[in-house]
């Protein structure tokens, strides 16, 4: 073997382990990638009480995110949610609405019935969208498990 011979060999080996790493890399960054749907820590957290469930819940549904919204939910509803077309967000964004818990209904088996309204920065709690939601309680955080506008 010819020292030509053995630096092209040597130049060919640090190619192919170059591609290798740069693709296990893309590869790395891919799989790991933050997705629309994903949960953050503090959405996590939102289910530990049933307002802060039925907040993230009502913020997913509106943005459209209904994969995420999925996750705060429960049952069939969930279930609907999940395979909701992505199509469908377009015609759901609205001005963000807060909601407001005017009264809270215990039920059976751990389930709780949250009524209010969703209000627009501003705007009275009077002239608000009627909303209601039944939650139920799921290990250590709670789930809707229906929803009436």
């Amino acid at each position: 073997m010819s020292l030509d011979s053995k630096a092209a060999r040597g130049l060919q080996l640090v190619l192919v382990s170059t591609v290798l790493a740069a693709g296990a890399l893309s590869t790395a960054l891919w799989l790991t990638r933050p997705r629309a749907d994903a949960l953050t820590p503090a959405e996590r957290l939102s289910g530990s009480s049933p307002e802060r469930a039925a907040e993230s819940f009502i913020e997913a549904y509106q943005s459209g995110a209904f994969a995420r919204a999925a996750h705060f939910a429960t049952g069939p509803l969930a279930k609907t949610l999940a395979v909701r077309p992505k199509s469908l967000a377009e015609r759901t964004e609205t001005e963000h609405e807060s909601f407001v818990v005017q009264e809270s209904h215990r039920l059976e088996r751990e389930r709780l019935r949250l009524s209010g309204v969703l209000v627009r920065e501003g705007q009275a709690e009077a002239d608000g969208r009627a909303v209601s939601l039944t939650l139920q309680k799921h290990d250590d955080r709670y789930l809707v498990e229906e929803i009436t506008w």
